[in-house]
């Protein structure tokens, strides 16, 4: 798979999220009106929706995943394609990887690349917050490197 493979499933999902929404909507209409035959019915196609948005979630998860797993250097973590709890499951497992590697090891450090959030709603960043916010928590040295890396001492 490749990186373009993550995208592609993360916007499958996100359109299976919109028709599950609206799906839903139909069906508190038609409870709303008293027919709760048909609310059934669209409630069903939305759970439908649901559970098909969060299989492609996963796949998109693992799409950006095996990019990491390719890359040449293993001290950096790349997060784009991920979504904030997928982005912080990675980070809390690549550092406490090297964590455990690098006892009784002098220090060294990793980078972790969340982008500046150009791509996010709005363009604002969502990802780096919560990786700086987890860095601070967990007292690691780092610092930013331009908009959207930090590079972390871990030892």
């Amino acid at each position: 798979q490749t990186r373009d493979d993550g995208h592609a499933y993360r916007d499958e999902a996100n359109r299976h999220k919109k028709r599950r929404n609206a799906f839903f909507q139909l069906a508190e209409a038609a409870h709303l009106a008293g027919d709760h035959a048909l609310a059934r019915r669209h409630a069903n196609v939305g759970h439908e929706h649901n559970i098909k948005a969060q299989e492609l979630d996963g796949l998109a998860q693992q799409a950006h995943r095996h990019k990491n797993e390719r890359c040449s250097d293993d001290m950096v973590l790349d997060l784009h394609g991920f979504l904030v709890h997928e982005a912080m499951q990675e980070v809390e497992e690549f550092v406490s990887w090297h964590e455990g590697e690098c006892v009784g090891h002098k220090e060294y450090d990793v980078d972790i690349i969340t982008g500046a959030g150009r791509h996010s709603v709005g363009g604002k960043a969502k990802i780096k917050p919560q990786v700086q916010k987890w860095l601070d928590q967990r007292g690691l040295k780092y610092y930013a490197i331009g908009d959207g890396r930090f590079k972390v001492r871990l030892g």
